[in-house]
């Protein structure tokens, strides 16, 4: 808790973000990639060529941090972040002004039912849900929720090329709003899974794995708490 709050503190300033921004190519070079610059690379290839993927669902967008690096990395991508939290949403807004053109924000959060939910807000930084996590210094305001299937209908989504879920524990409330997204519009997702917050006897990172595997999903990594699925991985004889 003491090393997230610092975090959060140093990321307050761009200047930090810029100095990590510069120091990563140096990282990858020494060590390779990993987490979400892996999979950014996984999933050009999968589309044979980052300038193929073209539509991309940032669920849980927070400030942006992926937000820039789907822009950077998917030249051609139209980029959807949802984000429910008044002042994460904000400093979205702010830091993806000069890319409008490619952006499109929306202030709620996606669950498996519409309306107004509680949210809990972490005083510091990712922490924040629609779940009661037990972890204090929290306050709770109300955000709106829509279900995925309703946004993809709303607003006429043909396919959805890659989808990032950080929901901090609400991931699962995701997929079972967008059954029919997952089953014909979703290509590829990278989902964080922690079924700590949910109890010890929490089986919904099993439904979540189950869900995808139905949905025709292959799985094809795990980097920390986030886990890579596709339904354009290759296939072999056992598949």
């Amino acid at each position: 808790m003491i090393l997230s709050k610092i975090q959060s503190f140093l990321f307050k300033f761009e200047s930090i973000k810029w100095l990590k921004d510069k120091i990563r190519p140096i990282k990858h070079w020494l060590v390779g990639k990993n987490g979400i610059y892996k999979v950014m690379d996984e999933v050009a290839a999968l589309h044979g060529g980052a300038n193929n993927v073209t539509t991309i669902f940032d669920v849980g967008a927070a400030t942006g941090d992926y937000t820039i690096h789907f822009i950077k990395h998917f030249p051609n991508a139209i980029i959807y972040c949802f984000e429910p939290q008044p002042d994460s949403f904000l400093k979205l807004s702010k830091r993806t002004k000069p890319y409008s053109s490619r952006v499109k924000l929306y202030n709620f959060g996606l669950y498996n039912h519409a309306g107004p939910a509680t949210f809990h807000v972490a005083t510091y930084r990712d922490s924040s849900s629609l779940l009661d996590k037990g972890v204090g210094d929290t306050t709770d305001i109300t955000v709106d929720l829509m279900r995925l299937d309703d946004v993809v209908a709303r607003d006429s989504i043909g396919k959805i090329d890659f989808m990032k879920i950080d929901t901090e524990g609400a991931e699962l409330g995701v997929i079972n709003g967008g059954p029919m997204a997952f089953k014909d519009k979703v290509l590829s997702t990278y989902i964080e899974i922690q079924p700590q917050f949910k109890g010890y006897y929490s089986s919904d990172h099993i439904e979540l794995f189950r869900s995808l595997h139905n949905f025709g999903f292959g799985f094809s990594g795990v980097f920390g708490d986030d886990y890579f699925f596709s339904k354009l991985l290759p296939r072999t004889k056992n598949n």
